[in-house]
């Protein structure tokens, strides 16, 4: 909705200073509590790579200046402001068929990374899936669910919402082992319990508005 409403210019301006200011200050901040910012040892590469949102692209630069564990997100969050400006105006038009157009992708890139992704064959499990499994390309499914909501902002039968997330959380052991993960699996169903808790009434209680 932003990139259809603005400019590029001030598309790019409000997208900066939603978020750059805050985590430059928290960066930094966490990164000299945590002796890491030390002048005679920052190795610029990285730090760059961390001040740009690029970290969650290069392994080995990104535990070099980790103060902020949750930062890799925001690698995924400036893929998607881009390709969100990119297919807006066409996503209004075909908001169905880019949607899925784009899980295809993430599906076959399940496929692709276990072979050529570099250096995958030697990183442990552990990190192959936060690094490959877990990078952008499968997370912008994720997005654009949202951005289809948005647009299309379609009635579900709650019955259907419950049993896509029983089969794609709650038994999701039972299929995984099948065949690759894409996270966007169990994406469908985080979805489909965020839009059944969206049609509840509830008001917080006091101190949850407080907090």
């Amino acid at each position: 909705m932003s990139a259809l409403r603005y400019s590029v210019k001030d598309y790019v301006i409000h997208r900066v200073f939603r978020i750059y200011p805050a985590y430059l200050f928290w960066f930094i901040a966490f990164a000299i509590f945590f002796n890491q910012l030390v002048w005679m040892d920052i190795d610029f590469k990285a730090l760059l790579i961390h001040l740009t949102f690029l970290q969650h692209l290069f392994p080995c630069q990104y535990f070099k200046y980790d103060s902020l564990h949750v930062s890799w997100t925001l690698t995924i969050e400036l893929v998607w402001y881009f390709v969100a400006f990119l297919c807006a105006a066409r996503f209004q038009k075909h908001p169905a068929g880019i949607s899925l157009l784009f899980m295809m992708f993430s599906y076959v890139w399940i496929f692709w990374d276990s072979s050529y992704f570099p250096s995958q064959a030697t990183m442990e499990p552990g990190l192959k899936y936060f690094f490959v499994n877990n990078n952008f390309i499968n997370q912008l499914p994720f997005f654009f669910f949202g951005a289809y909501i948005a647009v299309k902002n379609p009635r579900f039968d709650k019955a259907g919402l419950v049993c896509i997330f029983l089969v794609t959380v709650v038994l999701s052991s039972a299929w995984k082992v099948h065949f690759p993960d894409p996270i966007f699996i169990t994406g469908f169903g985080i979805a489909a319990l965020f839009l059944i808790l969206k049609e509840m009434e509830y008001t917080n209680k006091k101190y949850v508005v407080f907090l």
